[in-house]
């Protein structure tokens, strides 16, 4: 399918639209209450493929929390939904989707929580009875060195014995790239859904959408938003801010890059110096206590030789107790 063109009289160049974690799109596709069954197919696809994360029943209803859908902040984190999930356990999900991932993630996450956290204690909740925050990263992108799996759970454990300190927090770590690349020869629909949100192929997305009728209604709505110039020119800018967002964090790695090799020129010097500076000082010793011994050299040949103590203390500078201890 081929992507639809803006008029030429638009302000906005609309790019090719190619990535599908852009968080303008992400928030239509997932926090839309007419299209949450694609958020409540996903999630169920999260938990069916590991049942001991936390919620072992099937999720029948998703709840959004109150908030602006739309942000074209450039310091905008990630598209993050705030999401309610009603099951008889009683649990909340908080879900971000994630081009970039940079290494303050896991604090990002923790914050989230806190605030989430808060929030219920707000409301006029104990402790015993805030319900558990469940935070979930669909990532793009890998950041685990291990190869063996593409969902990584986390809670906050005790670092001396390894236990589990609260059941009140949990995060998800989901790698599209590596659950593609290692469930290739699987079908679950947790890979369903990250083939889809990684393909830049129509036709894949296409192939989807024939053999699943939830994919056939995910394609439906891309469709629909694809065809919205509105839409299209706000995923235009949000893709543009990040672009100017990525090239600049770019340049201030440079920049930081670069101020750190020169710091390090400048403590080099700065240690190069203070050797010079120590090494000036021993040979200024060196030849002060060079020219004493000459003089007191001199000074025991002269008074050898009969010469008064005066005349020889103004010839070699000498005191009076150096003169003495030649004696």
């Amino acid at each position: 399918m081929p992507n639809p063109a803006l008029p030429s009289a638009a302000p906005v160049k609309i790019r090719k639209f190619d990535n599908r974690f852009n968080d303008v799109f992400v928030k239509f596709l997932f926090a839309n209450e007419k299209q949450k069954e694609f958020l409540i197919d996903l999630l169920n696809a999260i938990f069916d493929e590991r049942k001991q994360l936390c919620i072992t029943e099937r999720i029948t209803d998703v709840t959004y929390a109150d908030r602006e859908l739309v942000s074209l902040n450039i310091n905008e984190k990630g598209a993050r939904l705030d999401v309610y999930v009603k099951t008889s356990q009683g649990q909340i999900i908080d879900v971000e989707f994630q081009s970039k991932v940079d290494e303050s993630i896991i604090t990002r996450d923790l914050f989230y929580f806190g605030k989430l956290f808060e929030a219920q204690l707000h409301q006029g909740a104990s402790y015993d009875q805030a319900l558990p925050i469940i935070v979930i990263d669909v990532l793009k992108e890998n950041i685990f060195p291990k190869d063996e799996d593409y969902i990584t759970f986390a809670g906050l454990t005790n670092l001396l014995t390894g236990k589990l300190i609260t059941k009140l927090e949990y995060i998800i770590f989901i790698e599209a790239r590596k659950c593609v690349m290692l469930g290739e020869s699987k079908n679950t629909r947790l890979i369903m859904w990250m083939n889809y949100l990684l393909s830049k192929s129509d036709q894949v997305i296409e192939a989807l959408a024939k053999k699943d009728s939830i994919f056939q209604k995910v394609l439906d709505a891309e469709r629909n938003f694809r065809g919205d110039t509105k839409m299209m020119d706000i995923y235009s800018i949000n893709e543009s801010l990040h672009s100017v967002n990525e090239s600049l964090h770019s340049v201030n790695e440079s920049l930081h890059s670069e101020n750190k090799t020169l710091h390090n020129k400048v403590n080099s010097l700065e240690n190069k110096n203070a050797a010079l500076e120590s090494e000036n000082a021993s040979l200024k010793q060196e030849v002060a206590r060079a020219k004493l011994e000459e003089a007191l050299k001199n000074a025991k040949n002269m008074l050898a030789k009969g010469m008064s103590r005066s005349l020889v203390k103004e010839i070699t500078e000498l005191s009076d107790n150096q003169l003495a201890a030649l004696s």
